[in-house]
């Protein structure tokens, strides 16, 4: 979010700056999954409360199993870190809706 230039300012929630919001996420799912392919899947939900009011304003799930190109850890981290940047990618489309929705005064 911070690379993106997109919003005025983040900070990890260990420091001592006061924001708007808060976002925070629960990680269910890194994992290698074996059958008849191999996939590598994320599951995580995340939520960004509003710190003025105290609620809710925003959620997002996601999940996706990513295809591993091969049978070694390697290509099983490949798989992982695609998952996990098309999860990136996904959250911060998402957010840039809800900002074009709901723009910051």
């Amino acid at each position: 979010m911070r690379a993106s230039g997109r919003y005025r300012a983040v900070y990890y929630r260990r420091s001592n700056m006061k924001g708007d919001f808060a976002i925070r996420g629960r990680l269910y799912d890194f994992k290698e999954l074996t059958g008849a392919q191999i996939l590598a899947r994320v599951t995580l939900e995340l939520e960004m409360r509003d710190l003025n009011t105290g609620g809710t304003v925003w959620t997002h799930h996601y999940t996706h199993d990513e295809p591993v190109s091969g049978k070694d850890v390697p290509a099983v981290v490949a798989a992982l870190d695609r998952n996990v940047q098309r999860a990136v990618a996904e959250v911060i489309a998402s957010l840039d809706q809800y900002f074009a929705a709901h723009p910051v005064k």
